[in-house]
This record gives C-alpha cells, structure tokens and sequence, in this order.
C-alpha cells in the first residue's frame, strides 16, 4: 500500500513537469510598457471619467464638505413632500453614488502597498516574468512533491530493513526485500539529487524575480504616482461636479414642492430658496458649544461656497437709472447675487459666453427690438445652453399687453413691472430666484 503511495506521488511529479511544458508552449503575448499597464489598469476609471468631462464645470461644489449637508437637505425635503423625488432628482442622485463609488473603489486600490500594485499591474503584464514566476511556483510545488516522496521512500526503508533481519538469506522472501531495498535505495538518492538541484534553481530564480522587480520599480513608482494624482484629482472634479448638479435638481424640485416651500415660510428662513440659505438655517440650528468637525468646516466653507456659487443675472434696459436701483433691490436680496446692467443688448449676448447669466431680466422693448426677439438671439448663439437661463421681462406696468400674452404662449413665466415698489420687485425676485 505504501509503494501504491509512493507510485502515486512519482506520477504526480511527472504531471508538474508536463503542465510546464505545456505552459511553455503557450503562446506569448506581447509586453506591455510601464504607462500602457497602468492605462489598462485604470482603464475603467478612465472611461467613467469620459463621461463626466463632456461637462463644463462651472460652478463647483467640495463634496467632502457638503456631504452631510447636502443628504441632510434631501432626506429632510423627502419627509416634508412624499412625491419630492422625480426622475431628473433620482437621475442626479444615481449619478452622485456612481462618483461616491468610482472614489471608493480608487481608495480600496490605492490601500494596496506600491510593492503588490507594481506585481499585480505592471510585473504579471510582462511575459519574462510570469515565465519566471510560473518556473518558481511550479517548482516550490515539485519539491513539496519531492519532499512528500522523499519522507515516504525513507519510512517504507526503514520498515524493510527492519523486516529483512528476520528473515533468512536463502530464502525468497529475503531476495524480494533485498531487491526492493535496492530499487528504493536507488529512488532515494535520485529523490534527494532532485531536492538538491530544485532548492538550487528555486535559488536562481527567487534571484531573478528580485532583479526583475528592481529593474522597473523606481520607473513604475513614478509613473503610477503621477497617474494616481491625476485620477484622483479627476474623479474629486467628477465627484464635486455630481454633487452641484444634484445639488441644483434638490432645489429644483424644493421650489416646486408646496410642502418645502411652507416650512421654509413657517420657519421664517429668509434669502434666496437656495443650498447657501439652507447652510445658514442649519448652521445656525447647531450647538456652538458642541459642534462636530465637519460641521465646523461647513462654517468655514460658507464664504468660499459663496465665492464659487455666485449667480449672475444680467438686466437688459432702457434706463441706467432703472438698472442702478434694480441692481441694489437684488444684491441685497443675497451677497452670491452678481448684476450687470445693459443699455446694449448685443453685448449681453455677447458677454454671456464670460458670465454664463443664469437669470436674464429683459424691458418688454428695448428700443424698437422686443424682448421675444431678443431671447430668440440668445437661443440662436447658446442653443446648447439655452435651457439653463431663466428669462424675466420687465413689463412697463400691470396692463398685459401683447408682448405679455405671446411670452406666456413661448413658456416664459415670470413678468417684472416698473410700477412696482421696492418690496413688491424683492419679493417678486424672490420667487424669481
């Protein structure tokens, strides 16, 4: 039974070696350098990130700061309105967890030790080396093997020898033990000769795989460090980018929510229906005497939040006198509200391209052109765009006259008067914003 066994381990080294001949004539692919491994490496990475750079950013929004903030907003708002989410809200919000996760799972690599990501990314590509790597392994098994062999050569010896004392030496059973003696005798010495040669070449080649790893380290680190920097970088721009636009959709749909829009009267917050009005009403809920540390960099953040958010809003007038007091009512309304004023409306259309108005306030006439023939110039030059201006127009009085009647009919939906009082223009505004 113990020959069956040593018959079976024999077998199983003449399979190692035969797997690796079979592995040597598999057909070896090409090396790939030290940037194509990374690129593939990071190629999953890299085509999430496509998707998210065909978008100008030009407002942005630090995530890890607003994070709290922002979740805050939309859970409370979902309690407040139970229909608050709609498909352009449950869109934005999916996009942002793709970005959490996309940074998660660039996290999860880059714990990784800079040793295993130069194996797993850049040594394991190279064909020399995995022919070298595979020698060592496949050769770390064999001498288990061998040693597995050895052990059970060496006990069937002893219990052989042990037996051919007892036995006399003319008879047969003392011929059959003493030529079994002999043959193991003789796997004994090849088996420790293999052993030998084995630890040998495994020598040989852990001293290869060494002097390969050292070849390309220093390059690899350098090279991954950069393309590391450079994707996290990228994807804390994608991430921030997520964040403004689900951002803007929350209130988006706060504005049009009448749940949302009651409790922030109920509540007295007062400014613009905005993130920057919902920070301040939040941090000003908060016990200064114990705040938490993300909670002390949203005080932080407010200023630097209002610096990067600022919302633009062009006047196209008739009056620089209008446009001046027009001017005061709106920046008072809030310190992120910017307002241009313009006797030309040409270089509004023009300027635009610079200040990216989101709110546009037009005279019904400028001149002899109508506001409809004005905001169809701006369609014309920004029709990519043109979905993210909110237009006014700004009607000489109460009477609805036919430029009133025809906006409405093209979907425009706020109208503005110059007989208004100052608090009947900032509480029209309000609602505009």
């Amino acid at each position: 039974e113990l020959l069956a066994k040593i018959h079976q381990i024999e077998n199983k080294i003449i399979r190692v070696a035969s797997s690796r001949e079979d592995r040597k004539k598999e057909k070896t692919s090409n090396p790939l350098g030290i940037e194509e491994s990374i690129d593939v490496y990071f190629k999953r990475f890299n085509d999430e990130l496509k998707k998210t750079q065909k978008k100008k950013l030009v407002k942005t929004m630090d995530f890890s700061i607003m994070k709290i903030f922002l979740f805050t907003a939309y859970n409370n708002f979902n309690d407040f309105d139970s229909k608050f989410d709609d498909n352009n809200l449950k869109i934005a919000k999916a996009n942002l967890e793709k970005a959490m996760k996309l940074r998660h799972d660039l996290s999860r690599r880059l714990s990784l030790a800079i040793e295993d990501n130069y194996e797993t990314i850049f040594l394991l590509q190279q064909p020399e080396y995995r022919k070298i790597h595979y020698d060592y392994e496949e050769s770390v098994k064999k001498i288990q093997v061998l040693r597995n062999a050895l052990a059970l050569i060496t006990r069937e010896l002893e219990n052989q020898k042990e037996e051919i004392k007892r036995e006399r030496k003319d008879s047969s059973e003392y011929e059959k033990l003493d030529k079994s003696i002999r043959e193991l005798n003789g796997r004994h010495v090849d088996r420790v000769h293999e052993i030998s040669e084995l630890k040998n070449k495994i020598t040989e080649l852990e001293e290869s795989i060494e002097a390969f790893k050292k070849r390309y380290f220093e390059e690899f680190k350098a090279a991954f460090t950069n393309k590391t920097e450079q994707i996290k970088n990228d994807i804390t721009n994608s991430l921030n980018l997520a964040a403004y636009l689900f951002d803007k959709e929350i209130w988006r749909r706060a504005k049009q929510s009448r749940p949302v829009r009651q409790f922030f009267t109920e509540s007295k917050i007062e400014g613009l229906f905005s993130s920057k009005t919902y920070l301040n009403y939040y941090i000003s809920g908060l016990d200064k005497n114990n705040i938490s540390e993300n909670n002390k960099k949203l005080v932080k953040y407010i200023y630097e939040f209002n610096k990067k958010n600022a919302i633009n809003i062009a006047i196209i007038g008739n009056s620089l006198e209008d446009m001046n007091a027009q001017k005061i009512i709106i920046e008072k309304i809030d310190e992120s509200l910017r307002v241009v004023g313009y006797l030309n409306y040409q270089k509004a259309i023009e300027q635009h391209e610079q200040f990216n108005f989101e709110y546009i306030l037009i005279d019904d006439y400028i001149e002899k052109t109508s506001a409809l023939e004005i905001i169809s110039k701006f369609k014309q030059k920004y029709r990519d765009k043109f979905d993210d201006i909110e237009f006014c127009i700004i009607m000489p009085s109460k009477i609805k006259n036919d430029i009133y009647y025809e906006a409405k009919k093209n979907g425009i939906t706020h109208f503005l008067n110059h007989k208004m009082t100052i608090h009947e223009f900032r509480e029209k505004m309000l609602e505009v914003l």
